[in-house]
């Protein structure tokens, strides 16, 4: 039994088996919201090109997510939407093999958060800038993740 308990190896098989069924219906479900929202907010919304760009990137499915990016109108993006967009475009930078731009992007994320007080967006930034440093495997990746982790957050 793979050196399993009898009871505890029944359970294991048994997720395997389900697992897959409720991801199939989670995803269903996602597509679903997603499409309500979609119709709802049109095409063209900034924010949800914004999502799926940064879905797609986050799967590495980045040539996808760059033709996404290129829908999106920035002479309509501000405020916190351009506080997204930023760290979106950072993190497709980090992962087409440009980290030094990708850096310059979060933190400019960082800094129109900061500038608009909206420590939500900021603190995002911020982990996911050390995230992309660590998976990017960076000179200053270990450094970066630290001292992200370690900022004060108010």
């Amino acid at each position: 039994m793979h050196g399993l308990p009898l009871d505890l190896h029944q359970q294991v098989c048994s997720h395997v088996v389900v697992l897959p069924q409720l991801v199939h219906h989670a995803l269903h479900q996602l597509q679903i919201r997603n499409q309500k929202v979609f119709e709802q907010n049109g095409p063209d919304d900034p924010m949800l090109i914004n999502n799926l760009a940064f879905a797609l990137a986050s799967a590495n499915r980045l040539e996808e997510a760059e033709e996404i990016v290129k829908k999106i109108n920035l002479d309509e993006v501000s405020g916190a939407k351009a506080i997204t967009l930023a760290a979106t475009t950072g993190l497709l930078l980090f992962r087409t093999g440009f980290p030094d731009r990708g850096r310059e992007l979060y933190q400019l994320a960082i800094r129109r958060a900061n500038n608009q007080q909206i420590l939500k967006y900021r603190v995002m930034a911020d982990l996911y800038l050390a995230r992309e440093e660590l998976i990017a495997n960076t000179p200053i990746a270990h450094d970066a993740a630290a001292v992200r982790l370690a900022k004060p957050r108010s």
